[in-house]
């Protein structure tokens, strides 16, 4: 497990980096959008909103991590995997026989221009900028994603659910209103991702009213790589939200941790255990977010570090 998450990490870190190259980004609009579309994608939020949207996708990239990091809304069983989102299995690109591709700009970049420019239609869609991410382009994505797939309703509809779902558990937490919360990532037992206001979880956190615990400087992708002897420096009254995956010996570690150990976060009433939700997602992240952020704002769970 650790093996996987420093190996995710370094992609993001990657993509953080490489960002800015990919101005000229490749996209491809056509008048036949939405029509006989057979659809990949090596980007999990590109792929979980157009499976809220219901399109015909047959393709997505890394299913096996997929089900690990982003969890929810599930593959159907005949969706393709496309192998390493990076880097595709180019005999899985031909086997899914798709006739349109969707990606980011950086993932878009990255595959041979050879065997895509001829074979699909192209579309770039950007969760994701130079400034992290917003409540504001997510919308305006995946209403670009509904003009692309014809389903201009069911993006509409996506739209209003998840705010109406995020408004509704504002209210029902409204006294953690004036509480920091802290999001985390354990990396391994002594360093962490922490999530600022242009993450997905800041910009989640925001829309239900609640103070995001870290107000200091975060990256392109809304988080900053800390020690965890930087928690000390959070409020006092902080309550730390943990979000898996992480790796499986964590919490034995941080049980001999000294420095952990002299945290107020060994307190239960001062932490949470989350499951998986993808950092980097879009709608269908945000309201698991909500909702997972929710239930365990109202009901504590005894000490679990769970998958």
């Amino acid at each position: 497990m650790i093996t996987k998450i420093v190996a995710y990490l370094a992609a993001t870190l990657l993509m953080c980096c490489s960002y800015i190259a990919c101005a000229n980004i490749i996209n491809n609009p056509s008048q036949h959008a939405g029509v006989n579309q057979q659809i990949i994608t090596t980007d999990w939020s590109i792929a979980e909103t157009l499976l809220m949207l219901n399109a015909p996708v047959v393709g997505i990239g890394d299913v096996v991590q997929y089900n690990n990091w982003v969890v929810m809304p599930n593959i159907p069983n005949n969706v393709i995997d496309l192998g390493l989102r990076a880097q595709p299995n180019m005999e899985a690109l031909i086997n899914a026989n798709a006739n349109t591709l969707i990606n980011s700009s950086w993932f878009q970049k990255i595959l041979p221009p050879e065997l895509i420019n001829d074979r699909y239609t192209l579309y770039a869609i950007d969760f994701y900028n130079n400034d992290g991410l917003s409540w504001q382009n997510t919308i305006e994505q995946t209403l670009k994603l509904g003009e692309i797939t014809k389903r201009e309703d069911q993006a509409n509809a996506l739209i209003a659910n998840v705010e109406a779902s995020i408004d509704k558990n504002g209210l029902r937490i409204s006294e953690f209103k004036d509480r920091p919360i802290a999001m985390v990532q354990f990396i391994d037992s002594r360093h962490l991702r922490i999530y600022g206001n242009n993450s997905l979880y800041g910009v989640v956190l925001n829309k239900l009213h609640l103070h995001n615990a870290w107000q200091k400087p975060t990256n392109g992708w809304g988080f900053m790589q800390i020690s965890l002897l930087d928690l000390a420096n959070l409020p006092p009254n902080t309550l730390l939200i943990v979000i898996a995956p992480y790796p499986t010996n964590i919490a034995e570690k941080l049980n001999h941790n000294q420095i952990w150990l002299q945290l107020p976060f060994i307190n239960h009433q001062n932490y949470r255990v989350i499951p998986a939700v993808w950092a980097f997602g879009a709608l269908p992240s945000m309201q698991r977010f909500s909702d997972l952020l929710t239930d365990s704002l109202l009901n504590p769970k005894p000490y679990s570090w769970r998958k």
